[in-house]
């Protein structure tokens, strides 16, 4: 049965889908940041200090110490942001679920209200007919 709110309940849906869509997106982007942060942690952790040379590699190896570090802050930076925009997606899945859910309780509502009117007419349009088989057998009977 069609009702009023069929177009909006499917838009509602389309809607939630959309934002589980954004919210498994997201997620599978965070993943990926922190395994790239791992990653340069275990560079980073990977690099032997030099026992001997010249101050040039003690040098390098400190410019790549402070590079790695820098990265691995920057990583983190963009892995905080991240968390901080899952919280608002997850808000809008939530916000979404519930517009689907009120909007297919009213079309449920609606169906349902339209059964019972329907029955109801039913039962009036069977009480006619035996109203009137009655009075046609009364008839008869004369």
């Amino acid at each position: 049965m069609k009702s009023k709110f069929a177009p909006l309940v499917k838009l509602k849906k389309e809607q939630l889908e959309e934002a589980k869509r954004a919210l498994m997106r997201l997620n599978a982007y965070i993943n990926e940041v922190e395994s790239e942060l791992v990653s340069l942690k275990n560079e980073l952790n990977s690099l032997e200090v030099p026992s001997g040379g010249t101050a040039l590699l003690f040098s390098q190896y400190s410019m790549m110490t402070q590079s790695f570090h820098q990265q691995i802050r920057n990583k983190k930076e963009e892995l905080y942001r991240c968390i901080r925009d899952l919280n608002v997606v997850q808000d809008r899945v939530n916000r979404a679920y519930i517009e689907y859910e009120k909007y297919h309780y009213l079309q449920k509502e609606e169906e349902r209200a339209l059964l019972l009117r329907l029955k109801k007419k039913e039962a009036l349009e069977l009480d006619e007919i035996a109203v009137m088989g009655y009075n046609l057998q009364q008839a008869g009977d004369l």
